[in-house]
């Protein structure tokens, strides 16, 4: 008997594997350029519910152009379609051409319902360009401001920039945002003080902008090597 229901199982697992889907995805916006923040929508189907995505993992931004996203999906028993939308955040993203694979793994509804043990239950490729500069739609963007760039890059965390282009009489705010779009640090400068010292942040990628008033730039990318 034990044997059977073992068996009976294992039956129940393949079958609910095989079942599930990704519908698509969809890349927001549409058009990305260096300015936006980045989101992968995703539309999965499985055949057993509930059905709610409870982790997701990003690897590959910042070192490369190949980007996988693993989505972890916790299954309930009870037999019905269950559609899912789920959203994963990528951040900002540096110009070029990507390829994304998106992965939906599952819990075992049988045994453990908090781990995903059931890996790439099934996967979608889509490719996609994020364009330089263009500005975001919620942003007063400066051109001038291009003009206005940290050096040295790379850096070990001490910057500065040219006092005779920090000419504004309100001075410049400096945003660093790390690659998944989260705010690292916010430091002020001027014309008197156009040094800063980000030594603390850890070694990667980065992407800064500076503002002014209701004047914004476009995002520059850094590189921090400490």
């Amino acid at each position: 008997m034990k044997k059977i229901t073992t068996i009976f199982i294992i039956l129940c697992i393949s079958i609910l594997a095989k079942a599930h889907s990704i519908d698509s995805l969809k890349i927001i916006p549409p058009n990305p350029t260096t300015n936006d923040y980045i989101k992968v929508v995703a539309y999965t189907m499985f055949t057993s519910g509930s059905c709610a995505m409870i982790d997701s993992s990003v690897a590959g931004i910042g070192t490369g152009t190949t980007i996988t996203i693993d989505a972890c999906h916790n299954v309930g028993m009870l037999t019905v379609i269950c559609h899912s939308t789920d959203t994963v955040s990528l951040g900002f993203l540096a110009p070029g051409n990507y390829s994304l694979n998106y992965f939906i793994n599952t819990t075992d509804p049988f045994t453990d319902p908090t781990t995903c043990n059931i890996l790439h239950s099934d996967s979608i490729s889509k490719s996609f360009v994020v364009a330089a500069g263009g500005p975001s739609a919620i942003d007063n963007i400066n051109p001038l401001f291009g003009t206005l760039q940290a050096f040295p890059n790379p850096t070990t965390g001490l910057l500065a920039f040219d006092p005779n282009m920090l000419r504004s009489e309100n001075g410049f705010l400096f945003t660093l945002y790390n690659v998944r779009g989260e705010l690292v640090t916010s430091l002020a400068i001027d014309k008197n003080h156009p040094k800063l010292d980000i030594s603390t942040v850890g070694s990667g990628v980065y992407y800064y902008r500076l503002e002014s008033g209701s004047n914004v730039g476009a995002f520059q990318k850094i590189v921090v090597v400490n």
